[in-house]
């Protein structure tokens, strides 16, 4: 043993991180080539971490201080969406237990949110503002629309992991590193979402609309996740077993 030369510990910790880059760009590239795995992160996992960096902390606090709300209710309203997101993780994670379907869960998360954002919009709708008590309307719109998206980010952040970790590509690569795969590649989202409302305020203003656009993408965006959704198969041998 003493003749062994002993490696730095640098070098040894470099191998190390070598290592794990390594396993990490082959996971990404079996990850990548997966139909199930790109339609989950693609139709529901960025655009939820898009929409929480991009409109609830980037553009959100924009635009309700361009309409005059004081940044201490600004605050207020921005807690709501983790409240929301809290509430409904608390729960949402026994039913994906219990249930055991996703796939559902998922689309009535981006359904919920996209609708959520929807409500947020229509707060700057002219019928809206135009009204004696339209900036009381327009509280009211911008606060249920954003605990609407938190409690349908919270029907998301969960469920979303346990379908990738239950995946026939968890099976083959293992649950670890889809997961970690998948934590690596959401959060494209999280850079996205500002990038994005950033040029959306550049071509088309600083309007509260803009917010609705998003949300109708976000409906679709479910609609078709669920109706690509393929049925679980049966098992063949039970198949074969009947007559």
């Amino acid at each position: 043993i003493l003749l062994v030369p002993d490696l730095p510990r640098k070098t040894t910790a470099a191998l190390g991180q070598n290592a794990n880059l390594r396993g990490l760009a082959h996971d990404l590239g079996r990850v990548l080539r997966n139909l199930e795995f790109l339609r989950t992160i693609c139709l529901i996992g960025i655009p939820a971490k898009a929409v929480m960096t991009g409109i609830v902390t980037f553009a959100l606090p924009l635009l309700l201080a361009s309409q005059s709300f004081q940044q201490e209710d600004i605050g207020q309203i921005i807690m709501l969406y983790a409240l929301g997101v809290l509430i409904a993780s608390t729960y949402i994670s026994h039913l994906v237990d219990r249930i055991r379907k996703t796939d559902a869960i998922l689309f009535w998360g981006a359904v919920l949110s996209g609708l959520g954002l929807l409500l947020i919009g229509m707060s700057g709708w002219a019928p809206v503002s135009g009204l004696s008590s339209g900036k009381g309307i327009m509280s009211l719109a911008v606060i249920a629309g954003i605990v609407m998206v938190g409690l349908a980010h919270g029907f998301i952040n969960a469920p979303v992991v346990t379908r990738i970790a239950e995946s026939r590509l968890a099976k083959d690569i293992g649950a670890n590193s889809a997961t970690a795969s998948y934590r690596f590649l959401e959060r494209a989202g999280h850079v996205a979402g500002p990038i994005v409302m950033g040029q959306l305020f550049l071509l088309f203003g600083m309007n509260v609309q803009v917010v609705s656009w998003i949300g109708g993408t976000i409906v679709i965006f479910g609609i078709v996740f669920i109706l690509s959704c393929t049925p679980a198969r049966p098992d063949r041998t039970l198949q074969e077993m009947s007559p």
